[in-house]
């Protein structure tokens, strides 16, 4: 394909895609990371999570993935600098005890220094600086 069509079709599955949060339903049966990969993400992370670790969800989308992890509300803090996202977290996150905030800038957690356990980070960068919250 020339960089024309694939744009076209680019457009064509943009149009057909409706993403809410980290749902990406509109691809379902046809790519299942959860079954074409040979390892679980959240096993891992539930492997080593313990409770009175505090959790930060990275890049955390509207915070699915992160709920799934039962992690206790009062430990676990979220961040997302995507802007339907950042409303759908707003409304979602601190009603259930979850601290979230907005950030756009991985260089910039707005946590302090040392105040944090464990990361999940599913899909967003972290850099030397944000590492310093941990």
């Amino acid at each position: 394909m020339n960089t024309a069509e694939w744009k076209a079709l680019w457009l064509e599955e943009e149009a057909q895609a409706h993403i809410h949060g980290w749902g990406f339903s509109h691809l379902q049966g046809r790519f299942e990371e959860e079954h074409d990969l040979p390892w679980s993400y959240r096993a891992l992370v539930r492997e080593y999570l313990r409770g009175d670790m505090t959790l930060l969800d990275c890049d955390t989308g509207g915070g699915e993935f992160l709920l799934s992890l039962g992690h206790p509300a009062s430990n676990t803090a979220a961040i997302e600098g995507y802007p339907p996202n950042v409303e759908l977290c707003r409304e979602t996150l601190p009603p259930l005890g979850i601290d979230f905030r907005e950030c756009a800038d991985p260089s910039a957690i707005p946590f302090p220094d040392s105040s944090l356990i464990e990361s999940s980070i599913a899909t967003g960068p972290l850099t030397r600086r944000s590492c310093s919250a941990f």
